[in-house]
């Protein structure tokens, strides 16, 4: 498994992470230098492409680890995730550019509910 392209630059800093969301694990790819999606990569990995053993040893996301911010909403400490404010399937690349915040999965998924219930539903 190949590191992803990164932002080109030679303190390029790409690497994948496993990040917490309302649906278990993701697998982020990242550039720490540009703090964007490297170009031409996709923003999550599918997990099941990554062999268990080196999806455990991968580095959690920086976000999930440092943050030790209790949920937005209610204020719970349990199953913390990053909200993207501006949904992807919406955004696209550009919804990187957009405030984030940590909150419980269960407040996501609320809002997700709320907010965007059709995000999953592609035709």
């Amino acid at each position: 498994m190949g590191m992803p392209k990164g932002c080109g630059s030679d303190n390029c800093q790409a690497m994948l992470y496993r990040d917490r969301t309302a649906n278990g694990v993701k697998v982020r790819s990242w550039c720490m230098r540009c703090q964007h999606t490297p170009p031409g990569s996709p923003p999550f990995v599918a997990v099941k492409s990554i062999p268990a053993d080196a999806l455990a040893a991968l580095p959690e996301w920086p976000q999930a680890a440092a943050d030790a911010a209790p949920c937005a909403v209610c204020g719970t400490v349990a199953h913390l995730e990053t909200h993207h404010f501006a949904p992807r399937h919406l955004f696209g690349s550009d919804a990187d550019r957009w405030p984030t915040a940590r909150i419980c999965g269960p407040c996501h998924r609320r809002w997700h509910d709320l907010v965007t219930p059709n995000m999953c539903k592609r035709p």
